[in-house]
């Protein structure tokens, strides 16, 4: 049996392979909500799938950063909400997700080298 790797993976990495990873519907929700917003009946809809489904899996996408709300938590109940991708953190995280898989450094350790602490180039 092949031994576990110690190799730390970074919270971008875990967020690609555990919340996006290969499921058709997360990766289907976030291109349909970045092409424009989008209520969970849409998305429902326009993947042929129920209700349920695609709350569970925008609630997986919200906490992760991905997608956002045009109102918050505390005020949906009763009323439409509109979903969109969050595009500056799904390209983020995908960017430090394919920096770590290439072994490069990622854009806040890049920064750090130069002096930099907010990630900008």
């Amino acid at each position: 049996m092949p031994s576990r790797s110690h190799v730390p993976v970074p919270e971008e990495v875990r967020v690609v392979v555990e919340v996006i990873g290969g499921n058709r519907v997360n990766i289907a929700i976030l291109r349909l909500a970045a092409i424009k917003p989008r209520t969970a009946a849409e998305l429902a809809a326009e993947l042929g799938t129920n209700h349920a489904t695609v709350y569970r899996k925008l609630t997986a996408l919200e906490e992760a950063g991905l997608i956002g709300a045009d109102r918050p938590i505390g005020q949906r109940v009763g009323v439409t909400v509109h979903w969109s991708t969050n595009k500056d953190q799904v390209d983020r995280i995908f960017r430090s997700a394919r920096a770590f898989a290439l072994g490069e450094p990622d854009e806040a350790t890049k920064a750090k080298a130069l002096g930099r602490s907010d990630g900008s180039q």
